[in-house]
C-alpha cells in the first residue's frame, strides 16, 4: 500500500509542477499588463504604466558571488540626458548578466535599454535582448481541460498497475510457497 500512497504523491506533485494549481495572480496581472502596454512617446520623468526604449550609457560593472555557486554581474547604466541642474543623469544599476552577456563594453558604451514603471526591463547589448531581474515573472497557463483529463487518467492508470504489480507479486509468491510446501 506504500508504493500506492508514494505514486499518489509522485502524480499530485506532478500536476502541481505543470499547473494544475492556480497560478499566481498578481505576477500574471503584471505581465499581462506588460504585453499590453503601449509605447511612450517620450521618456517617463517618473514611473509611467508605458514602455519606452532609449539609450543609457554604461559606466561600469561588478561581480557578485551567490549562493552554491550562482555567480552573476551587476552593470551601471547612466541616463543619456542631463539633470535640469546640468548634472548628469541618474544611475541604474542593472543585474543578473553573465560574464559573456557584458564581455567588450567600455565606459561611456551605448546600451539601448527598455524602462516600463520606472525599472529597467531589457538591455540590448551587440544584437541581443538581455531580460533583467526586473523583467515581470512569466506565469505558465493553466492546463486545459483535455489536459486536465489526459493528466487524471493516466495518473490513476500508474496508481492501479503500482498497486497491482506488488499484489500480484505477493499472490505468486504465495502459490509458489504452496506449491513448494505441497510437494515435499
Amino acid at each position: 500500500m506504500s508504493i500506492v500512497a508514494g505514486l499518489f504523491a509522485v502524480l499530485v506533485g506532478g500536476a502541481w509542477v505543470v499547473g494544475l494549481g492556480d497560478p499566481d495572480g498578481e505576477a500574471a496581472a503584471e505581465m499581462e499588463s506588460l504585453r499590453s502596454a503601449p509605447a511612450c512617446d517620450s521618456q517617463p520623468t517618473e514611473p509611467a504604466g508605458c514602455i519606452w526604449e532609449g539609450e543609457f550609457e554604461f559606466v561600469g560593472s561588478e561581480y557578485h558571488r551567490g549562493f552554491r555557486g550562482h555567480n552573476w554581474y551587476s552593470i551601471d547604466l547612466r541616463d543619456t540626458r542631463l539633470d535640469a541642474d546640468g548634472s548628469p543623469g541618474f544611475v541604474n544599476a542593472v543585474e543578473e548578466f553573465d560574464h559573456e552577456d557584458i564581455e567588450g563594453l567600455t565606459y561611456g558604451a551605448p546600451v539601448t535599454a527598455t524602462l516600463w514603471r520606472g525599472r529597467i526591463i531589457e538591455v540590448r547589448i551587440d544584437g541581443r535582448d538581455l531580460r533583467t531581474t526586473d523583467y515581470p515573472v512569466e506565469v505558465p497557463e493553466r492546463m486545459t481541460t483535455a489536459q486536465l483529463r489526459a493528466v487524471g487518467i493516466f495518473g490513476g492508470a500508474v496508481v492501479i498497475v503500482g498497486g497491482l504489480l506488488p499484489y500480484r507479486r505477493y499472490r505468486r509468491a504465495q502459490a509458489a510457497a504452496q506449491n513448494g510446501v505441497a510437494g515435499d
